[in-house]
């Protein structure tokens, strides 16, 4: 009887000892980790780029849909002009690249 509760023991430590259980998730949330800082990285590399390509003159929209043209461009700010003698200034990453759609629908009344 006990040579057979040895044996028993002696099999349990063979199977790798759960590690080979963990191996399978861990490498899941490595790859989860790499894809979202990579996707983030290049998120900021496109906005950086979006921020450096303003010039007064462009027309641009507020993350909240605010339309207007750019009249001022200082180092962390923007001054818009929403209307004709109306203007506002917004933090540049308050600032989205107009829609395709909307510079067509504009250029169509034109």
């Amino acid at each position: 009887m006990l040579d057979l509760i040895l044996l028993q023991k002696g099999n349990a430590g063979a199977d790798g000892g759960g590690m080979m259980m963990w191996l399978p998730l861990i490498l899941i949330f490595g790859i989860f980790m790499w894809m979202s800082w990579s996707s983030q990285r290049k998120e900021k590399k496109r906005q950086a780029t979006f921020y450096d390509s303003l010039t007064v003159g462009a027309k641009v929209m507020t993350k909240t849909g605010v339309i207007g043209k750019i009249k001022a461009i200082k180092p962390d700010t923007v001054e818009l002009e929403i209307a004709d003698g109306v203007k506002i200034t917004v933090l540049k990453q308050g600032l989205e690249n107009m829609p395709a759609n909307l510079n067509q629908a504009k250029d169509a009344k034109k």
